[in-house]
């Protein structure tokens, strides 16, 4: 595959754009939530304005025609956007947010102990995700 092409407007949150670019494959899509906040036109993809085919037929003959160069800019881009945002980047990135509202003292509440649950609880659930992920990549490299 030299191109992931994808016409749904409901990607909430752009998970199987990511998966491509972290193949390193420039992705062709309808600008849309959870789309647009993952491909950049020009860079690591083409954003579409219209569901039309003539205008995705004209995207992916606007890729075939790049040279190698530009070829490996995409997928260096592609997989530049993907690494942004790894599981491991974006849990911790979650978790520094929780950190920072439990520990503003605008924030102070009588009783922390409930976000301090809270924020063990999600530390546990991303253990649990960060390895299963980690499990199914592995596999999937097998």
């Amino acid at each position: 595959m030299d191109a992931f092409v994808f016409a749904s407007r409901t990607e909430t949150q752009g998970m199987v754009l990511l998966e491509a670019m972290a193949a390193g494959r420039p992705v062709v899509a309808l600008d849309a939530p959870g789309v647009r906040e993952v491909v950049v036109d020009g860079r690591n993809g083409r954003l579409l304005f219209s569901a039309r085919p003539a205008d995705f037929t004209a995207a992916l003959a606007t890729l075939e025609s790049t040279s190698p160069t530009q070829r490996q800019q995409f997928a260096a881009a592609a997989r530049e956007t993907a690494e942004q945002f790894r599981m491991c980047r974006s849990g911790r990135l979650l978790l520094s947010v929780y950190d920072r509202l439990v520990n503003r003292h605008e924030v102070r509440l009588k009783d922390q102990s409930a976000w301090r649950h809270a924020i063990d609880e999600v530390r546990v659930e991303w253990e649990l995700l960060k390895n299963m992920a980690e499990a199914v990549g592995q596999a999937i490299k097998k």
